[in-house]
């Protein structure tokens, strides 16, 4: 019996593991703007009202474009409280920031949406079999533990993430990414991954150098 009760935790082990954490669920290139050279200088932009998840977002990308020989300059760097004062910013202000700072690509990366959903974990009850022989103290000592697992509610939360670039001086869209995060444990986690699969998406299509 015991046996089969780590069988079980095992068995659900490897379940949960081979959920993937994130995937893409669809993606667009514009083949014919399809740039000659990878890109010199890239602007990250993030949308998101979480400000520290922004900042480590755009500051993982940006170790990631700098690896390469690239420029990176992140939003967070230019807009910043004293740069934008009372002001709210919009997308004319986006506009010229990233004139100004002479980026000649332009990467963006959007929190979409959030779905979380409710489910119910059912028990399971244990019978145990024929052939122990001990006395009922020991008995329910040894068996009690693992006779019944109750059940519970889990809560799982499934980011929608939107990812794209754009050629900054024809502001055209090249690359569009949709992904989706299934249950991560902050969003911060999430893009530690998550900036591989994208940097690899940018390298094949030629805009990140190789």
């Amino acid at each position: 019996m015991r046996r089969k009760w780590i069988s079980f935790l095992i068995i659900t082990a490897l379940l949960a593991a081979c959920t993937p954490p994130h995937k893409i669920t669809s993606f667009w290139v514009d083949k014919d703007a399809k740039p000659a050279e990878p890109y010199k200088s890239i602007f990250i932009l993030t949308l998101t009202p979480n400000v520290n998840a922004k900042k480590y977002i755009e500051s993982e990308m940006a170790k990631k474009i700098t690896a390469r020989g690239q420029i990176a300059v992140k939003s967070t760097d230019i807009f910043t409280p004293k740069y934008m004062g009372n002001d709210t910013l919009n997308g004319e202000k986006v506009a010229a920031a990233i004139k100004q700072s002479g980026c000649d690509g332009v990467l963006t990366m959007a929190l979409l949406d959030v779905k979380s959903e409710t489910s119910y974990q059912q028990g399971t009850t244990y019978y145990p079999t024929a052939g122990y022989y001990g006395g009922y103290g020991r008995y329910y000592g040894y068996y009690a533990p693992m006779a019944y697992s109750p059940g519970y509610y889990v809560e799982n939360k499934t980011y929608f993430i939107e990812t794209n670039f754009f050629d900054a001086a024809k502001d055209k869209l090249l690359i569009s990414i949709q992904s989706e995060a299934y249950d991560p444990s902050s969003i911060e986690s999430f893009f530690k991954n998550y900036s591989y699969t994208l940097q690899n998406k940018l390298k094949e299509e030629g805009l990140l150098k190789k």
